[in-house]
């Protein structure tokens, strides 16, 4: 039988309503969800099957789960899910009414190709010295037993290079207010779990204030210096192309947007996972001693090239673990565009739906022993390894990203050798945004920082 015949289909039904989860006054599922997502998931994928419905508060959202969810996903999503009313808030905060996180169709397809080229691996290769500037620099301020935060620094870290690659700026004395108008566009419009009257506070209207005022100077600074031999095409310059030649498509508060981007999105997904990557390797000796020694080897002639990480097995497997085992971005908030029957149950037109497309990162069937961490994996059947997301709005940056975080640790390692602290840390993470909490480092040792540059 067919996906669609078995499990799916699309229009009106009189099927029931899926089981709704059973939670705690007031607050729900949202405790358990919080605490730790993934296995929250999981265990309800099990006892409830691949579709169910959870409280958050005063939401009630349907969740579909499993290789099949993402497979319907994948093939059907552009006509069942919307981001729009799920994102609309958060892009309106950006002062605009048209970004690729809340768009759909023909809209979203033009600005996915417009940020095609600026969110590519591509891009990120070619930039590479720049993402190794920027680890340098924060090393040479740390002295030997200085102990550092590991996610707030890369959040900080990461949203450096990403400025200098993707916008040619260094946005040192922004990032902080970048940072905070973050922290609570997620809380209140995405996450729902900070009250409006927040955005009320002084320190959320200055860093909004802030914000625009860096995406304009942004905006300003690439208009007014084309690119040229000193200063590459980027991100930026694609969308004030675009702005040109379809200025109805993209108009200047799209552009606008779209320059905070690259700052916005990237500080916590691509910063928790690099964080999550260095725990992993750090807390296991073996897998510490096969990645510093390809780690070595890539850099023994100067800066390595993009294609030079294809060879590093250890490096690259444990990048892909971690983002199986600690996905930041376990589900994909979205609404239901139309009504339709999921494994026997309607999903109505309007509703709030997780689409969990990490769950089946965490079943047997597909990865054994699911919750260990093993770099030695075999590669996985398609579909079973999502932490990008399924469908149309799956991260445009995957492999900006993927090579990003791979930079980054070897980076780390190759300038510096580093303890836990305490010694003994036992990994806790934090869910907005996820990532190690309480995740600190010593440096010990200063390590051929020379052969870096």
């Amino acid at each position: 039988m067919t996906l669609e015949s078995n499990l799916w289909r699309i229009g009106e039904t009189k099927a029931p309503l899926p089981p709704l989860v059973p939670g705690l006054p007031i607050i729900g599922n949202g405790l358990s969800l919080a605490s730790d997502p993934a296995r929250f998931l999981v265990g309800l994928y099990q006892n409830y099957g691949p579709v169910f419905r959870i409280r958050i508060f005063n939401q009630t959202v349907t969740v579909l789960a499993g290789l099949e969810a993402n497979q319907f996903a994948a093939q059907q999503g552009k006509l069942v899910f919307t981001n729009h009313d799920a994102f609309i808030d958060l892009v309106n905060a950006l002062g605009t009414s048209k970004n690729m996180a809340s768009l759909e169709g023909a809209e979203h397809k033009f600005f996915r190709q417009t940020a095609h080229n600026g969110y590519s691996r591509a891009t990120m290769a070619a930039a590479m010295p720049q993402v190794v500037d920027v680890i340098t620099d924060f090393l040479a301020t740390q002295e030997i037993s200085a102990v550092f935060d590991v996610f707030p620094t890369f959040q900080r870290l990461i949203s450096l290079q990403l400025g200098r690659v993707a916008a040619s700026i260094k946005a040192d004395d922004y990032i902080n207010d970048l940072q905070l108008f973050m922290r609570y566009l997620i809380n209140v419009h995405l996450a729902g779990v900070w009250p409006k009257w927040t955005l009320k506070s002084p320190a959320y209207i200055r860093a909004k204030k802030t914000t625009h005022e860096f995406a304009q100077m942004v905006v300003s600074d690439h208009q007014a210096t084309p690119p040229s031999d000193s200063r590459p095409r980027d991100l930026i310059d694609d969308f004030l192309q675009a702005h040109t030649e379809h200025p109805e498509l993209m108009p200047m508060h799209a552009v606008l947007a779209a320059a905070l981007g690259p700052f916005l999105a990237g500080q916590d997904t691509v910063a928790g996972t690099a964080a999550f990557m260095l725990y992993a390797i750090i807390s296991n000796p073996e897998i510490y001693v096969r990645v510093q020694n390809e780690v070595d080897s890539l850099f023994a002639n100067g800066i390595p090239a993009a294609s030079d990480f294809r060879n590093a097995e250890a490096l690259h497997n444990t990048a892909i673990e971690t983002m199986r085992r600690y996905p930041v971005a376990p589900f994909m908030p979205q609404h239901v565009s139309q009504d339709f029957e999921y494994g026997g149950y309607r999903i109505e037109q309007g509703q709030p739906i997780y689409v969990a497309q990490t769950i089946t990162h965490f079943l047997p069937e597909f990865f054994e022993d699911p919750f260990a961490f093993n770099i030695d994996r075999p590669k996985p059947k398609a579909q079973t390894f999502a932490p990008f997301g399924v469908g149309p709005h799956t991260c445009i940056g995957a492999g900006m990203g993927e090579l990003q975080i791979m930079l980054h640790i070897a980076t780390l390692l190759h300038q510096a050798k580093y303890e836990m602290v305490p010694s003994n840390y036992k990994l806790k993470t934090k869910t907005l945004p996820p990532a190690p909490a309480n995740f600190h480092l010593k440096v010990i040792e200063k390590r051929m920082q020379d052969r870096s540059k």
